[in-house]
């Protein structure tokens, strides 16, 4: 079948790498009570707003969340499974990061047939997909109106997640809600004596050993991209030796959620010798930076600067059945045209072909079905320089008898687009 994207004529070399997988996981801890995170919350006068650590307030049964004047919302949830009329079977506050799929769930009154609820799902403030149910029948009394969504790749922990709700073409409310928490002994990604961090993230002239006169000390901590630190709680610990001399908590608030400056300014010189700073993570130490004092003239540090390397180059870019496990290059393809079980969802896969990548660089697969935003993933932090990138994607196959869909499938490198392909998909 002709391939529709463009290319780029170059050739690279392919690297043997690691397979990098888009597929949707999803992993969470279960939460016992199911609770709504609102980003206008209701009035209440026994409600009590906290940041650190963050606390959900439940939204009791029965109360009224939002009115209009032909419909009563009573209730709003996020579930994983729904039964058959809609009803939420395992309400969460926090979606498991190995969910498949998961559910807006809207328990409305007196509904009239035919009434639209949209769900619009946003990711770092990027809408990411879009869900739609319809009233089947009036109704004076309470129903379920479930709207299910279904990544079409892995959602990412440490980003902002929340979903709009439309009823009718009027956005009635959004609401913010998180995936996993990802693992709290990664969270800390540097921890040095710096003057601040590159565009890789490294520590910029890092020092260990100061003169006795040194004013004031400061350590600059960053946290990692790959865990949510919702809740997590930094302090630190200063040692002379095995003595503890002083306890700091973050200078204050930075421009930079993700950064944390401790600060250590002795009232009189502190003697030569060996210290350290015993970082604390909700109050368990996760690292230690040892630095020394001395009374000896120390060298001006000298300025070091970082190459910056040539634009990443995407050279291909493949719809394909089948992927290398180890290459991720593609096995069949390119493909133009696809036909699937109907209604149901096709497995396939885009590889993009790239050389010259930087960890921080951007690569985005944005999805267009019928010309309409379908869903997108952002690949980052990788250590690929050269090769194929590929990510799973899973596809809706249109009914039996119905129109085939049109997907369209850009990748952007920085925001900045690159090359594109369009696939068909009818049902056999």
């Amino acid at each position: 079948m002709a391939h529709t994207a463009s290319r780029m004529a170059r050739n690279a070399p392919r690297l043997l790498l690691p397979a990098l997988l888009l597929t949707v996981t999803l992993a969470l801890t279960a939460c016992t009570t199911p609770e709504i995170i609102r980003e206008t919350p209701l009035p209440d006068a026994t409600a009590t707003q906290t940041w650190e650590p963050v606390v959900f307030e439940p939204i009791p049964t029965g109360t009224p969340v939002a009115d209009t004047v032909a419909r009563r919302i009573e209730r709003i949830a996020f579930a994983t499974a729904v039964a058959e009329d809609g009803t939420p079977q395992d309400e969460r506050s926090a979606i498991p990061e190995e969910a498949e799929r998961f559910y807006l769930c809207v328990q409305v009154s007196t509904v009239e047939q035919g009434s639209r609820f949209q769900a619009i799902w946003f990711e770092g403030g990027e809408i990411i997909g879009r869900s739609e149910n319809l009233a089947l029948e009036d109704s004076s009394a309470s129903v379920w109106i479930a709207m299910q969504y279904r990544p079409i790749a892995k959602l990412n922990p440490a980003r902002e997640h929340a979903v709009e709700l439309v009823i009718d073409d009027e956005t009635i409310e959004r609401f913010t809600f998180r995936i996993g928490v990802g693992n709290a002994s990664d969270a800390v990604a540097a921890a040095a004596f710096t003057t601040g961090f590159d565009t890789l993230g490294k520590a910029i002239n890092p020092q260990t050993r100061f003169h006795v006169d040194t004013p004031s000390l400061t350590l600059r901590v960053r946290i990692s991209n790959q865990v949510d630190p919702a809740g997590m709680i930094f302090s630190t610990l200063w040692f002379r030796g095995d003595t503890q001399i002083a306890q700091r908590a973050p200078d204050g608030p930075l421009e930079d959620p993700r950064r944390f400056d401790f600060t250590l300014t002795p009232s009189s010189p502190l003697p030569p010798g060996d210290y350290r700073v015993a970082l604390l993570l909700n109050g368990t130490e996760v690292r230690s930076i040892p630095f020394v004092l001395t009374d000896e003239v120390l060298p001006t540090p000298t300025t070091v600067t970082t190459p910056t390397p040539s634009r990443v180059d995407v050279v291909d870019i493949v719809i394909a059945s089948r992927v290398n496990s180890v290459t991720q290059a593609p096995l069949d393809g390119p493909l133009s045209a696809w036909e699937g079980t109907p209604g149901g969802v096709a497995t396939l896969w885009v590889a993009i072909q790239v050389r010259e990548l930087r960890r921080s660089d951007t690569i985005e697969i944005v999805v267009l079905k019928d010309e309409e935003f379908y869903g997108a993933v952002t690949l980052d932090d990788t250590n690929l320089d050269a090769g194929w990138l590929a990510g799973r994607v899973e596809l809706d196959v249109p009914a039996s008898g119905n129109a085939d869909f049109t997907f369209e499938f850009s990748v952007r490198v920085n925001g900045e687009s690159t090359l594109d392909s369009t696939l068909q998909i009818g049902a056999s």
